[in-house]
């Protein structure tokens, strides 16, 4: 049975940061792995700063290691982030790499280094939006109750 949905754009825009992509938090646990001391007292701002200074310390690919080592661990070899870290310098791998469930993380990195290197990495860039999904069957809206995403890119949009 096939079932027609109706859907309503609230509002899009172009964004370069996700939200919640790097909270005070991670940027302190990252600031931890590069070993940097002092930051127990600092504020969000200036935990953002220290870690983007701190990258720019290493050389880009090592500060894309770094970052990576941070996001990754557990998730890919340390050859794979070898490599990785070499070709996020020209490469969008946040649309490029096969594993979808790695996406996220990829644009998180090449944002947090595309800021900290004054744009050596390439410009992250996504699609923030709002839709109102309708159907007639209120049930049928229950196929995104669990997992939004893939329904919601499943959605044909017509005009």
């Amino acid at each position: 049975m096939k079932v027609s949905y109706s859907v309503e754009k609230l509002k899009n825009s172009i964004i370069g940061d996700l939200p919640d992509g790097w909270t005070p938090q991670k940027h302190r646990e990252l600031l931890e792995e590069m070993n940097i001391d002092g930051i127990s007292e600092s504020t969000p701002e200036e935990l953002k700063e220290m870690c983007m200074m701190s990258l720019t310390d290493n050389e880009p690919e090592d500060a894309a290691n770094i970052v990576l080592k941070y996001l990754f661990q557990g998730r890919l070899s340390s050859g794979q982030i070898d490599n990785i870290s070499n070709e996020m310098l020209d490469e969008k791998m946040w649309e490029e790499y096969p594993a979808l469930s790695l996406h996220e993380d990829f644009f998180n990195a090449t944002s947090l280094l595309h800021n900290a290197f004054n744009g050596s990495f390439p410009t992250p860039k996504a699609v923030s939006f709002q839709v109102i999904v309708t159907a007639k069957d209120q049930t049928d809206l229950d196929v995104f109750s669990d997992n939004i995403e893939t329904p919601l890119i499943r959605l044909r949009w017509c005009k």
